[in-house]
């Protein structure tokens, strides 16, 4: 076996809980006497010595790869990227360190031209030196790969793109105070993953950010590219600046620039659009992002989450279902579960409440396959099979909220339900009764007329066709209900004080609608009670929160979009 042609080098600065998993994964290299130059930037753990034993030549400098930012250049950065009313950028002692400049210093080290960038909390799950240096041989400049950026808890990845940071040093350098990229022109090759695959393992409870936004906010005033605008943008969405990250988006994306990375900013936009209660603008930059590449599965499933939140299950549905007919491409910041469980648990969640149970228990054993062990997976699971006809009933409730009118309702011994429709809540409430068999009993106040979806008055559910027998059909298996054909507050004076000691408000999601509602049932629950309301969501059913907020100041419990408060 011949020696490795390249050198390995990273920087570092106290990463002695992390180092020893790059070491082990480098130590067929190091056996073949392969060189790996470490520079310790100011270690104040055991950095060096872990670094020396594992067979590292260490360099240490201390803190020689600093920029000193002054007061009028933070103040430049501010006033050029935060908008009016966000917090400004800070800049801790007006010192950042230059990443690009140690890396550049570090690959000066090295006895090899050609060199592999590491950091210290990464490590290699694939790594082939005959590869690397037959590679080199024919004259790669510089080497493409996968690498896996995040993984979940049980230590699958989630986030995986491709990534260089294998090259020449005569033909490239590194650029950038952060984010830092190389720069130049080689000859490129992509190694597949079974060559080359290297994994980022970030420390627990280690935060690496550190002086990473004022670093980028320096490197965006020192030079307006296209990369650091996208990198800076994203960061202010991820620190609470929405407004001056989607800004600094459409900076970037009109400066043209890489396909992916306009989509990706796009996307970003609709989360920041997401954060200001903004579902439109989600939407329209969504939309816009799948139309610029259609290639990846993230646009279509985030239009996805957002008619989930609006209680749009047709239309979450189609999205989810385009999602799944794209196939993973190793691609740039892909999200591992969009091609996994995540289309499978919206269309099962969806599909349940259009009432397609056949397609929604299809797609909750998808979800299934792919995390074998999730919890909330496994208790839908069981959902099913003990209630297999809930599944068939068309109706606005998710999952999340049929499981907990049916885990409270076995809590419970009398029952009111206001808005019945076609008796998707009020089954898996008289499920629960039926679990907890202590003779409860459930009474459903509507009118079974129909109403009109003030958001929209073509919405599936104004179909036309005889629901009050719908509703019996889907309680066929029950006989522990009454019903009440009449307005909710006509409805309420048939009913004594202190009858009730749980109440379900699921009629009119308008203002004066809710308030009509509360005032005519309050009275009717017992002390110690609940009264429940469905969609408390604030950015779709304005009415339903405002009446709450105002009236209660918050809910005592909100589970999904149900409300709850409780009667002391």
């Amino acid at each position: 076996m011949s020696k490795p042609l390249f050198s390995i080098v990273a920087i570092a600065k106290n990463e002695a809980n992390t180092l020893p998993r790059l070491l082990q994964s480098i130590k067929p290299f190091l056996d073949r006497g392969g060189e790996f130059v470490l520079l310790d930037t100011g270690s104040t753990d055991k950095t060096a010595e872990i670094a020396q034993k594992g067979g590292a030549i260490v360099h240490e400098v201390g803190e020689k790869f600093i920029t000193v930012i002054d007061q009028d250049t933070a103040k430049a950065i501010n006033d050029r990227f935060i908008v009016e009313n966000e917090p400004p950028i800070v800049f801790p002692g007006s010192r950042l360190f230059d990443f690009a400049a140690a890396r550049n210093h570090v690959t000066s080290l090295a006895t090899n031209d050609f060199v592999i960038t590491l950091d210290c909390d990464e490590a290699y799950s694939s790594f082939d030196i005959d590869a690397i240096n037959q590679a080199i041989l024919e004259g790669v400049e510089q080497m493409e790969y996968q690498f896996v950026y995040a993984h979940d808890h049980t230590g699958r990845a989630v986030v995986q793109f491709v990534q260089s940071k294998a090259f020449d040093r005569r033909k490239v350098q590194w650029e950038g105070i952060v984010h830092e990229v190389l720069q130049g022109q080689a000859n490129i090759r992509y190694m597949p993953e079974q060559l080359i695959k290297l994994e980022h393992w970030q420390e627990q409870g280690k935060e690496h950010r550190g002086n990473y936004l004022a670093g980028l906010g320096l490197a965006c005033i020192q030079k307006a590219s296209d990369r650091n605008f996208h990198y800076l943008a994203r960061e202010l969405g991820w620190t609470n600046r929405p407004k001056s990250a989607i800004k600094l988006f459409e900076e970037h994306i009109q400066m043209g620039g890489w396909v992916a990375e306009r989509a990706q900013s796009m996307i970003h936009m609709g989360e920041c659009y997401g954060r200001l209660n903004d579902p439109d603008s989600q939407i329209q930059w969504f939309t816009k992002a799948f139309a610029l590449d259609s290639r990846r599965r993230e646009a279509l499933i985030h239009l996805a989450f957002v008619f989930r939140h609006q209680n749009n299950p047709h239309a979450c549905a189609a999205y989810a279902a385009a999602a799944l007919q794209l196939p993973w491409v190793d691609y740039y910041a892909n999200n591992k579960d969009f091609y996994e469980h995540v289309p499978h648990e919206l269309l099962y969640q969806s599909l349940g409440q259009i009432g397609d149970g056949i397609g929604a228990a299809k797609h909750l054993q998808e979800a299934l396959r792919y995390q074998p062990y999730n919890q909330k997976y496994l208790f839908d699971t069981r959902f099913f099979f003990e209630y297999p006809n809930q599944m068939e009933i068309e109706g606005w409730m998710r999952f999340d909220e049929l499981q907990f009118l049916y885990n409270e309702s076995q809590k419970h011994l009398n029952i009111l339900e206001v808005g019945s429709w076609k008796a998707k809540s009020a089954h898996s409430i008289l499920s629960g009764l039926k679990k907890a068999n202590k003779g409860g009993k459930l009474t459903c106040v509507d009118t079974w007329q129909g109403s009109i979806d003030p958001r929209d008055d073509t919405n599936w559910m104004a179909k036309r066709e005889d629901v009050f027998e719908v509703f019996k059909n889907n309680l066929k298996d029950f006989d522990n209900y009454s019903v009440v054909r009449k307005e909710s507050v006509e409805a309420a004076k048939d009913f004594e004080d202190g009858t009730f000691d749980m109440i379900f408000i699921d009629a009119g999601h308008l203002y004066e609608d809710i308030k009509a509602d509360k005032e005519a049932w309050w009275s009717k629950l017992k002390v110690g009670g609940v009264m429940a309301f469905h969609d408390y969501q604030p950015d779709v059913w304005m009415g339903v929160v405002g009446y709450i907020n105002d009236t209660f100041g918050k809910p005592d419990i909100v589970h999904d979009s149900i409300a709850v408060i409780l009667k002391k």
